[in-house]
């Protein structure tokens, strides 16, 4: 049984020098990529041959051809490989993460998300690992279950659901709203609104709604009086705003919360664009059911 066992390993050590020489045409070339000489190579090849009887290669005008047998055997090695591989990269995952791993941006994190954790692990029944990220550019699609990300156009390639749309209005604290004689909730075009000190979010601008466009599409202006103050994060402009320093414009899931707990007020229209915050969740993975179980969970927890 032990020289069965130490034949069984020279044949798969020479299977594997098999793919190499059969995807490369070349002895030569198969052993440069696996740091071996050439007539190495050629008895590994021969170990194959001679097991199976068969010949694997045959030479035409100095080119090394695969036969039938061996154009048959490299293709199930090659696919008996990326079998292996596929199966070795999803072990590399799991050792890498110890529960489901959802990737979203800062904004959403703490505007939303971090206040729900708890509730979201409950439902996953484990743990849920997170990845904070300031912008999605390249959701890491090998590692991710869940990629939460703004107006996502088809990143990942994977399932998708969308989760809130975007509305937006303007909030302030509740003693500059009194200051300011905003009233709270009011959907109408307040004229302290347009002399007041607005707050702006100036991170990529061109994605998201700026004060001009909303007073534009409300058929109002901006006073050229009023002062705008930029930010390049929108959790900094939120905590501006709750500290009374000026008026933000509120995206309603992450300023939702602040108004029910009356330390934000809403003090002007609200605006719906056609955009939406979107889930996406990896159908490859493991835990696809507990990902899209937790989406619902997450459609459900927001109230509009």
């Amino acid at each position: 049984m032990p020289s069965l066992k130490l034949a069984n390993r020279h044949l798969l050590t020479a299977l594997s020098v098999f793919e190499v020489a059969a995807r490369h045409a070349s002895f030569t070339r198969a052993g440069e990529e696996l740091g071996l000489s050439q007539p190495t190579v050629s008895q590994h090849i021969a170990t194959i041959e001679n097991r199976l009887g068969v010949r694997l290669f045959e030479r035409h005008h100095n080119k090394l051809v695969l036969t039938v047998a061996g154009t048959s055997l490299s293709q199930a090695v090659s696919l008996g490989f990326s079998h292996v591989d596929e199966a070795l990269r999803k072990l590399r995952l799991h050792e890498r993460r110890s529960g489901l791993k959802l990737v979203t941006s800062i904004s959403f994190a703490y505007g939303w998300l971090l206040p729900r954790y708890g509730e979201l692990c409950e439902i996953a029944g484990e743990q849920i690992d997170l990845v904070i990220v300031p912008w999605i550019d390249e959701p890491p699609t090998d590692t991710a279950d869940i990629v939460l990300n703004w107006r996502s156009r088809n990143q990942t390639g994977w399932p998708t659901a969308d989760l809130f749309r975007e509305v937006i209005y303007p909030v302030a604290s509740p003693a500059l709203a009194t200051e300011l004689g905003l009233v709270s909730g009011d959907d109408t075009m307040p004229d302290a609104l347009t002399g007041a000190k607005l707050l702006s979010y100036d991170e990529r601008p061109n994605e998201f709604l700026s004060w001009d466009q909303w007073f534009f599409q409300l058929g109002s202006e901006r006073q050229s009086s009023s002062t705008e103050i930029g930010f390049s994060n929108y959790q900094a402009l939120i905590q501006s705003a709750l500290h009374g320093f000026g008026v933000a414009l509120g995206w309603h899931h992450l300023v939702a919360d602040l108004i029910r707990e009356q330390r934000l007020v809403k003090c002007g229209p609200a605006i719906a664009t056609s955009d939406y915050f979107v889930a996406a969740t990896n159908p490859q993975s493991d835990r696809s059911q507990t990902a899209a179980a937790i989406i619902e969970d997450m459609k459900r927890m927001f109230v509009a």
